[in-house]
């Protein structure tokens, strides 16, 4: 079976294998090396797009949890405004 790659190409969790041997890379036939090394790249790709998008998704969670820290600190010094506070206010801003 010249045509057949003989080993497997994915891991169990899907993703592709980066630890092929000299002797898994020479057994591919010729036909098939630019698909195998095509996909393989492919893998390496997405990889590297995986990694980036949990290193961007951990930079917008911490982002969000200091602005949240912020906007609780800020709070706490904002004055406490009453029902009779706000309705003063509205007299105030029609006029009476």
């Amino acid at each position: 079976m010249p045509n057949k790659i003989e080993f497997e190409i994915f891991k169990t969790t899907g993703g592709t294998r980066s630890d092929f041997t000299a002797e898994e890379i020479a057994s591919v036939p010729e036909a098939k090396r630019v698909v195998f090394t095509a996909l393989l790249e492919a893998g390496r790709e997405s990889d590297a797009a995986e990694q980036a998008m949990t290193a961007a998704t951990n930079q917008v969670y911490a982002r969000v949890k200091a602005f949240q820290a912020a906007q609780a600190t800020a709070l706490k010094y904002r004055p406490v405004v009453t029902d009779y506070d706000a309705i003063r206010s509205h007299l105030k801003s029609i006029g009476r």
